[in-house]
């Protein structure tokens, strides 16, 4: 049988596991923002292919294999001669490509908002955490035991030098006598 877990390494493992939710949050965040650039990236390309569709000149008929035909004697289908515009199902294409790209810039905007709130939800987690193990350290306790000490050594050393000011002249006899007053009056309420 294992000797039931502390509270402070019960603490421990609590704060470990809040950093590494919080580590997983921002990794989820940085990766967001990385979607984010490549979607706006993505957009870009297709406006650029789709302006340069849009420049592109239509395609006119090809003469010379007409003249090729006509010159070999054989029947020539006008029709069949005619070019092939890809033109318009390319600007098609390039369109719904940057609409992709827009709804997927959207998508990853919505997306960061979420991951930045669970980011922050996993800040508050791990605060709470360190929080318990201070508490359940009892490290705390063992400092403001140490200033207690510290503050009783002063008080002492204040109150020899009380004793000794009948003995010293001058300014420093009555800055020192404020002070020491001072301290005593403070360390007792």
């Amino acid at each position: 049988m294992s000797k039931p877990a502390t509270a402070e390494a019960e603490a421990r493992q609590a704060l470990a596991a809040a950093i590494a939710a919080l580590a997983a949050a921002e990794a989820d965040v940085e990766a967001t923002r990385a979607a984010i650039e490549a979607a706006r990236d993505g957009g870009w390309d297709a406006r650029q292919r789709l302006d340069e569709l849009k420049a592109k000149p239509a395609p006119g008929p090809d003469a010379g294999a007409f003249v090729q035909a006509v010159r070999g004697g054989g029947n020539v289908a006008v029709l069949d001669m005619a070019p092939v515009d890809t033109t318009a199902a390319e600007i098609a294409e390039a369109e719904r490509e940057g609409a992709a790209w827009a709804a997927t810039r959207a998508a990853c905007a919505a997306k960061l908002a979420e991951t930045e709130y669970l980011r922050d939800q996993g800040r508050r987690r791990r605060d709470d955490a360190v929080r318990s193990v201070l508490a359940a350290s009892g490290a705390v306790g063992a400092l403001m035991r140490g200033l207690q000490e510290l503050q009783d050594e002063v008080v002492s050393r204040r109150a020899q030098l009380l004793a000794l000011l009948p003995y010293i002249g001058g300014d420093a006899h009555k800055a020192l006598a404020v002070q020491s007053r001072n301290l005593m009056v403070h360390h007792r309420s």
